[in-house]
């Protein structure tokens, strides 16, 4: 019955063995059997000691120019190493087979700490067995994984085999290729495993990949390997979800059947927030398709992204993606939800920005000079940062793999900026648009808050502030108009008020000349008549010098009476 537990290479591959038998005693006495030859592909020396139709014990050594060939594995590479292997086997209690092992299988080292007991139905009871290897890669993929991530695996391993509640049991404990690994398997009578485990780093995407949708050719998905039914509850410190992000202290209960990988109630810590949800990956003939909801509490946005876009972000999505290539399903996801941004605080968008703008623009001769306007905003947004105060919260929606949230209204004290938020979740890019708006505005400004559309664009974790301060422009030429229209007006203004100076002026020296020329013709005929007195007087006079008598007065004639 024991040949059952010999391994496939010794009971379907080629052999040529030399057998010796010999029996002591009667019927009941031990049967004795020598075989030296070659058998799976290398060379057995094998001592057996059997008493009717049970196994007593006896040592075997096998050796194998390639241990690929031991597992019908010719084609994993890591597999094409020589393999030595001892094996010892005895019945101590007389009732369980226990059996010891020691020896290298393609640069993987077996030693049994203690022997391995198996009870009569063939399967391990108990038992200790030590494996250590400078890489596990060949026998990850042995066991199904498709693919694994490029480099060395080492590990060092210790596995305790017993029985619980019936079922074959496995503690593992030690590494894999650096990462802490301890939990138990089981076995069920049909061939499922379950149990539990803890990993300190585990990789989402590589998970993936080496069990439901391996890379192919031309980038499609490569056929997958035949798993049994896998259900563990695994703890796992650092993991790994994919672009960057590493959730800590996770836990999940992760699901292996059909070729569905399945990952319920995953919850852990993401840059400072929660993380809880769950994904289900699933193969659809030569296509795939991915399906899940999950939500985000409290990140911290510069552990998330590691630029310079301070604030805490909040999400709850749901998305679900089908493909047949990997690109393709970053191209088809879809989903909708909410976004919240929490105390967001933006560099070099200082919110007092535009009304230091406008009260520098009113004092310039010509603020509407090409690339003036943009220079003075740029400058004056570079002085400091905005701060939202409280939270804002938007719909949220995922078409083509692109994320858009959107309107935000965000408070920034002297100013608001509102607008829309997008993320390509494939090429990893933000874009941000929207209205900054207010601030302070010079005396005479008519044309209602300064706004300019400010936004960000690039990677996340360096973006580019996208400037048009062509709304302002427009604010401050209407602005700018005025002024010089009022100016205009005042100056006209002036001019007919020195008109009517000057026409004044100049009346009254019309005035004052014409009095002047009136009393100077009067002095003139004055003049003209005292002259003409004088000289009549003088005349007067000469006439009497001349004679007396004439200058005696006659008495005046009597007046005639009539009766």
């Amino acid at each position: 019955g024991e040949i059952r537990l010999l391994p496939a290479v010794l009971r379907d591959a080629p052999l040529d063995l030399a057998v010796t038998l010999d029996r002591a005693g009667g019927a009941a006495a031990a049967l004795r059997t020598q075989a030296r030859g070659s058998a799976g592909g290398g060379t057995l020396d094998l001592t057996l000691a059997s008493r009717g139709t049970r196994l007593e014990g006896g040592t075997a050594t096998l050796t194998a120019p390639r241990a690929g060939a031991w597992f019908g594995r010719t084609d994993i590479v890591g597999l094409q190493q020589p393999a030595e292997l001892h094996v010892t086997a005895e019945r101590p209690d007389g009732q369980a087979l226990a059996l010891t092992a020691n020896g290298t299988v393609a640069g993987l080292r077996l030693s049994t700490g203690r022997p391995i007991l198996v009870g009569p139905d063939f399967v391990p009871t108990g038992g200790e067995v030590r494996a250590d290897t400078a890489d596990l890669a060949p026998f990850l993929t042995l066991a199904g994984a498709a693919t694994l991530a490029p480099g060395a695996w080492p590990a060092d391993l210790t596995v305790t085999l017993s029985r619980q509640q019936g079922e074959a049991a496995a503690a593992i404990a030690g590494t894999v290729a650096g990462s802490g690994v301890n939990g138990t398997l089981l076995r069920a009578a049909g061939g499922a495993l379950h149990g539990r485990l803890a990993l300190d780093r585990l990789s989402v995407p590589q998970l993936a990949a080496a069990l439901v949708i391996p890379p192919g050719a031309n980038g499609t998905f490569g056929p997958p390997t035949a798993h049994p039914a896998l259900s563990l509850d695994a703890r796992v410190a650092s993991l790994d979800l994919g672009r960057g992000l590493v959730a800590t202290e996770a836990t999940a209960a992760l699901g292996l059947t059909d070729g569905n990988l399945i990952l319920r109630d995953l919850s852990g810590k993401l840059a400072g927030g929660r993380l809880v949800g769950s994904v289900t990956i699933a193969r659809l003939g030569a296509g795939a398709a991915v399906s899940g909801s999950g939500s985000l509490d409290g990140a911290a946005l510069p552990t998330l992204a590691g630029g310079p876009i301070g604030g805490r972000l909040s999400a709850d999505l749901r998305f679900a993606a089908t493909a047949e290539t990997l690109p393709g399903l970053a191209d088809s996801l879809s989903g909708s939800g909410a976004l919240t941004l929490t105390d967001l605080s933006l560099p070099a968008a200082d919110p007092a920005a535009l009304g230091r703008v406008l009260a520098r623009a009113a004092e310039m001769d010509d603020p509407l000079r090409e690339g003036r306007l943009q220079a003075l905003v740029t400058e004056e947004l570079a002085r400091g940062g905005g701060q939202a105060r409280g939270s804002a919260r938007a719909a949220a929606t995922i078409v083509g793999g692109v994320l858009r949230a959107g309107p935000f209204d965000l408070d920034l004290g002297p100013a608001r900026w509102a607008g829309t938020v997008g993320y390509d979740l494939r090429a990893g890019r933000l874009d941000v648009r929207g209205t900054l708006v207010g601030g302070p505005v010079p005396r005479g400004w008519n044309a209602g808050p300064p706004a300019v559309q400010f936004g960000l664009t690039g990677p996340l974790g360096a973006p580019e502030r996208v400037l048009d301060v062509g709304t302002l422009s427009n604010g401050l030429a209407a602005f700018v108009l005025q002024r010089e229209l009022e100016t205009i007006e005042l100056t006209e203004a002036d001019q007919v008020e020195r008109q009517r100076r000057r026409a004044r002026i100049e009346m009254d020296r019309a005035r004052a000349a014409a009095l002047k020329a009136v009393a100077e013709k009067a002095a003139a005929e004055k003049a003209a008549a005292e002259k003409a007195a004088g000289e009549k007087a003088a005349e007067e006079a000469a006439k009497r010098a001349r004679n007396p008598d004439e200058g005696i007065a006659q008495p005046p004639a009597p007046a005639e009476v009539r009766p």
